[in-house]
């Protein structure tokens, strides 16, 4: 099995081998995984199943949707070098904070500077805040709010602390741990496809002090985490930020490319991550958050997208027409055009796959049907026959899970999820 070593078989030993693995089910005990609660990710077993199944030994290994970092850090334990595209700067921070190297006795003390200077830090949410959601804290005539003002106002301490720090390294991964403590301290949870609010949260409790136990706690685990794991075979990364449409062609050569892009489901993945965004000022104005909706897949409604021809798939026309012809009964009009400028984008994907793939190498991707109206997306089916096209050849394909559909399709479980391998001959 690669010859792991002892310490990446007591890595991926901490996951949960009942679950997909292509999802986060099963690694909430896992080293690093622990440190945020990641909707959308890879398990360390299955990106290394994904390599032991490429023809090629894999030297180099890419992940264009990064999401929680797992392909590259698996990638790292097993020294191979990996790079990865991120779109979100907060979960590109999750996995700059996974994949750089530390100096332990700099990060303790970075940390204790952080406690010290915490309650001198002064505070005004209003201003801080003032382009932010309403519904961010409670304010006369608020009727929901996510967080106490008490609660905001210390997390902000520590937020303005942390940011005064001059190690950018330290300073990372300090900003992503007081961003996992966020949804735990707030009035809200992370459901389906998005967020809804606990079971009588205005009962709900929530003080000042459990936000220094919650945060000291994340902090102790990265540290245990970072210095446990420290020596990998592999120390450096390449992280790209932004657009992968647009950083993938920065890109030159790998081996594998391993990836999961956001589903044709019209959700807006980034809105999972609104509270970390706008609590830790990565989202300052309505149009950061606009520009940001805009350089994801074309996979969403959520805002005003350029429609783009769809790629050649007999599949998706045939799906195409049928989706047109009951536009009037879909909830948003732009679904159709959605669905085929999504494909064209996933195509664009393969083709730069392709492009840098080396002679033999291979590409890997896990994408999940939808369902409009009961017109069935075969995202699989689809996939393969875009891929004609462009010259990698099918290898196989695994069906990892069945998914529910809607509530407005009934909740029907009949949605694959697939993982589908293609070669570079």
């Amino acid at each position: 099995m690669f010859g792991l070593g002892k310490s990446m078989e007591q890595f991926i030993g901490k996951q949960d081998m009942t679950v997909p693995l292509s999802t986060a089910q099963g690694v909430k005990e896992v080293p690093f995984q622990r440190w945020f609660n990641f909707k959308e990710a890879f398990s360390p077993k299955f990106v290394i199943d994904s390599i032991k199944k490429t023809p090629i030994k894999v030297n180099q290994i890419l992940d264009p949707f990064g999401g929680s970092g797992t392909t590259s850090l698996t990638a790292q334990l097993l020294g191979i070098k990996p790079s990865t595209i991120e779109v979100n700067p907060f979960i590109a921070d999750l996995i700059q904070s996974k994949l750089q190297t530390y100096n332990l006795d700099s990060l303790i003390s970075d940390w204790l500077e952080v406690v010290k200077s915490v309650d001198s830090q002064a505070i005004n949410l209003e201003l801080l805040y003032s382009n932010g959601p309403s519904t961010l804290y409670k304010r006369p005539c608020t009727e929901r709010w996510l967080f106490d003002e008490s609660v905001l106002s210390r997390i902000t301490q520590y937020r303005l602390s942390i940011e005064s720090l001059e190690n950018e390294t330290n300073k990372c991964l300090l900003r992503v741990l007081l961003g996992a403590v966020l949804i735990p301290l707030s009035n809200v949870v992370i459901s389906g496809k998005g967020r809804r609010y606990r079971k009588n949260w205005q009962s709900r409790i929530v003080l000042k002090r459990d936000v220094d136990k919650l945060l000291e706690t994340k902090v102790n685990d990265a540290i245990f985490d970072i210095s446990k794991y420290s020596n990998r075979k592999e120390q450096e990364f390449h992280l790209y930020r932004g657009d992968a449409r647009e950083r993938f062609k920065e890109l030159e050569t790998s081996d594998l490319v391993l990836f999961s892009p956001p589903y044709p489901n019209t959700f807006d993945y980034t809105d999972i991550y609104n509270v970390e965004l706008w609590v830790l000022g990565y989202l300052n104005t309505s149009n950061d958050n606009k520009e940001l909706r805009q350089s994801t897949l074309r996979s969403h409604v959520q805002t005003k997208l350029e429609i783009v021809s769809p790629p050649v798939s007999d599949t998706l026309s045939a799906t195409l027409n049928k989706l047109d012809s009951v536009r009037h009964q879909l909830w948003n009009k732009n679904i159709p055009d959605m669905v085929g400028s999504y494909f064209r984008d996933i195509e664009s994907i393969l083709i730069e796959s392709h492009r840098v793939l080396t002679p033999g190498g291979m590409v890997g991707i896990v994408i999940g049907d939808s369902r409009y109206a009961n017109i069935k997306i075969d995202t699989a089916r689809i996939t393969k026959e875009i891929t004609d096209n462009i010259g990698l050849v099918f290898k196989e394909e695994t069906t990892i899970r069945v998914m529910k559909s809607s509530a407005q399709q009934g909740w029907a479980k009949d949605l694959d999820e697939t993982a589908l391998y293609f070669i570079k001959e």
